[in-house]
């Protein structure tokens, strides 16, 4: 590490040292030679904070896939390994394809291993490697799409959009290889996808931030619709991660509940703030961009195009997408969840149901615990079996009766009139929803149902609340329409 550190630091003094004594007829030299200065300077500071010791220790050897990415991107910013290609006296530069595949597999493979090293430490090195592999082929071909998706221009977007596809098509490919290692049984179930799901989740919201950057005169209805179709793929990405790891109701998972609310309501709520991104269509549109539309219409395949989102309804696609998640949700514990032929774990008998709370070796030491201690687990693990047996008590393949899950199917079908009215309005405002403040008295009450009988699904009661709260606050604003059409009358 020393030696390292001496060696940027001696290479910083050269390139100091050269910059000094420049020649007046190369002025072109004192640019590369200052970003050569500042990379120097940043990687012997990078070297001498940054301990191989922790590097293995703190992220099982992840952490050298950090240090390469961290390179990676100091490279692109400094110069030579610059992303943006050069054009100089008309001539097209033959360099940019070979920094870019450069930038994208040490970028692309350092970021992989370190998510992977990471979230599966501890587990067979085999399997990491596997695990790694896949996240890798899926984000080396983000990361070029995000590069060109973010520099190429208007008149060239059609690359882009072929690298897109490219990488969709080769991501059952990726998906086949990470998943593979739990086919085998090299690792616990759902550690992988969260791992794979993370990485690829991480890489479309990428592409769809570098797409929306782009100058307002670079976009047309293909960039956005792209861009758009991008945001809604990580929001499912992150969703599937979140429920991966936490389940319905986040029983036996450490930190898995704040306030008695299941980690998982919090985290799909943030997921959803990935669709704030999406964008509408403007109601003018140039010239060029129509021109641009109407030569590439195979890309509309990967295009959501939202005509009616503007600014003043920029939270309805967040809203709508975690009312779907939490009605999927609700259903799959209904029908699904415990089934035979699912990949599901959940208990089917009560000494399951105790095991996957308590543990195969739940026999407490009182004599070697501490009182206080002993308190705290069986409050804990009590509320924990009291969750998963209301959450049991919900499904028909882990019920013992059919009452619980009839009558959680109502609540699902009594909360359905009220969230369509509430997702209308967010949508398209109180002048545009067909809904009369009569129709909106009579079914919300309802929602009594799923909020306070439906005790086994609590993201159908959050629902429930949701949509209350938002048909509460919705009647004072119809209210407030109504009089003000009045007085103008």
């Amino acid at each position: 590490l020393s030696g390292g550190c001496l060696t940027l630091w001696g290479f910083f003094g050269t390139a100091a040292t050269g910059y000094l004594t420049r020649s007046p007829s190369h002025p072109h030299s004192t640019d590369d030679m200052t970003k050569l200065t500042v990379l120097g300077l940043i990687l012997g500071l990078v070297m001498s904070c940054v301990s191989p010791a922790h590097l293995v220790a703190d992220t099982g050897g992840g952490g050298w896939g950090f240090l390469l990415a961290t390179v990676a991107c100091l490279l692109a910013m400094m110069g030579p390994l610059e992303l943006k290609e050069r054009c100089e006296r008309g001539k097209r530069d033959d360099r940019f394809l070979f920094r870019l595949m450069l930038f994208s597999l040490s970028f692309s493979g350092g970021a992989s291993w370190f998510v992977s090293a990471v979230m599966m430490r501890g587990n067979n090195l085999v399997a990491i490697l596997m695990i790694a592999l896949g996240c890798m082929m899926s984000s080396f071909f983000g990361t070029v799409a995000t590069v060109l998706g973010y520099y190429l221009p208007l008149e060239e977007f059609i690359e882009v959009i072929s690298i897109a596809k490219l990488w969709l098509a080769f991501l059952p490919v990726c998906t086949f290889i990470a998943g593979i290692t739990r086919l085998v049984g090299l690792v616990p179930s759902g550690g992988w996808f969260m791992t794979f799901g993370l990485v690829c989740g991480s890489s479309f919201i990428g592409f769809a931030v570098a797409v929306k950057q782009r100058k307002e005169r670079e976009k047309n209805s293909v960039t956005r619709g792209i861009a758009n179709f991008f945001c809604v793929l990580a929001f499912l990405c992150m969703v599937g991660v979140t429920y991966a790891h936490y389940g319905l109701a986040s029983v036996g998972v450490k930190a898995g509940q704040i306030l008695g609310i299941p980690m998982s309501i919090f985290l799909t709520i943030a997921s959803s703030l990935i669709l704030v991104l999406l964008e509408g269509e403007p109601s003018n549109k140039s010239k060029r961009s129509q021109r641009l539309s109407s030569k590439s219409p195979p890309s509309t395949i990967l295009c959501i195009n939202l005509h009616s989102l503007s600014t003043h309804n920029r939270f309805a696609p967040s809203l709508t997408g975690t009312s779907i998640i939490f009605i999927i949700a609700s259903v799959h514990a209904i029908f699904f969840r415990g089934h035979p032929a699912s990949f599901s774990e959940a208990p089917r008998t009560y000494q399951d149901l105790f095991l996957s709370v308590y543990g195969p070796n739940h026999a407490v030491n009182i004599a070697g615990s501490a009182i206080t201690e002993l308190a705290r687990k069986n409050v804990v693990h009590g509320q924990a079996v009291i969750t998963a047996a209301q959450l049991a008590g919900a499904g028909m393949w882990t019920s013992s009766n059919s009452f619980g899950p009839l009558l959680h199917l109502a609540g699902i079908i009594c909360v359905m009139p009220c969230l369509v009215i509430v997702l209308s309005q967010a949508w398209y405002g109180v002048a545009g929803s067909h809904w009369k403040l009569g129709s909106v008295y009579m079914l919300m009450p309802w929602n009594i149902i799923p909020m306070f009988f439906c005790q086994g699904i609590f993201c159908l009661r959050f629902l429930a609340f949701v949509v209350v709260v938002g048909c509460a606050l919705q009647t004072q604003e119809m209210k407030r329409v109504e009089q003000k059409r009045r007085m103008k009358i």
